[in-house]
């Protein structure tokens, strides 16, 4: 609570509530409202950004092309080319008649992430109004009825599936976007000095940049293997019970696996 008044005190809850507290996967849900979120704020800005790379050295736009995106296995992938067309038209001659695949690919790397954005959010635009709690109590205003039914609904493979196929979509994109980087530190690309230096007096220019992104990329790319096909298990009577993959986030580890005795 940051300090702040918890606004009832905790022993005003009943015991009863204890569990469909629990269990309505809330916290799950609100971490990956968030995520996604913030990260399709990102992908708007990696999308601008990777356009001005690609103008810098001087891209050939066929890669980007309306015959391109007319025959790209993905609608994501189709409209991130007809994106990339519209903002780098214009800008010069190519230098090139094949880029690097850094360049040439940049609908697929970044179709595939804004599609896997897209397919999270949907979920969760479904998860924010559902009614996860076990047990569920149900009714109907208009004949009356009403009842509870126990369920696993908490269990959130779906959004576990979700998120792992972002996570994968992220770390293929780190590749190229730390080869662009790269490229930028190239003059041979550029036209400009060496790592985007001064001059050539042995400068490091942005080399930490290098340095920087290549870190971040390793940790996105750990985070991408997928651990949601894996179930650990901890004790509960009368038997092992698997623990939701949906409540693991980047950078935790699971408990090791307990039995019970």
């Amino acid at each position: 609570m940051d300090g702040g008044i918890i606004p009832e005190a905790l022993d005003g809850w009943g015991t009863e509530d204890a569990l469909p507290f629990i269990s309505s996967s809330a916290l799950s849900i609100a971490q990956a409202v968030l995520g996604q979120q913030k990260l399709a704020i990102l992908m708007d800005n990696l999308t601008l950004v990777s356009a001005l790379s690609f103008t810098a050295m001087s891209g050939n736009p066929e890669a980007f092309s309306p015959e391109v995106a007319r025959a790209s296995d993905s609608p994501a992938v189709g409209e991130m080319a007809t994106t990339l067309h519209g903002l780098v038209a214009g800008t010069g001659a190519a230098a090139r008649i094949q880029d690097p695949y850094c360049l040439r690919t940049l609908p697929q790397v970044l179709g595939a992430v804004t599609e896997e954005l897209a397919s999270l959010e949907l979920l969760l635009n479904r998860l924010v109004v559902a009614g996860h709690e076990n047990p569920m109590v149900f009714g109907s205003e208009t004949d009356g009825t009403n009842g509870v039914a126990h369920h696993g609904l908490f269990q959130m493979t779906t959004l576990a599936r979700r998120i792992d196929a972002l996570h994968l979509a992220m770390g293929a994109a780190c590749a190229t976007n730390l080869r662009r980087i790269d490229l930028l530190c190239d003059p041979a690309f550029t036209g400009l000095t060496r790592f985007l230096a001064a001059d050539d007096s042995g400068q490091s220019g942005v080399m930490m940049l290098e340095y920087v992104a290549a870190a971040a990329a390793g940790l996105l790319r750990a985070n991408a293997q997928p651990p949601a096909s894996r179930q650990w298990s901890c004790p509960s009577a009368p038997r092992k019970t698997p623990v939701s993959p949906a409540w693991r986030r980047p950078g935790w580890t699971p408990p090791p696996r307990r039995w019970r005795p």
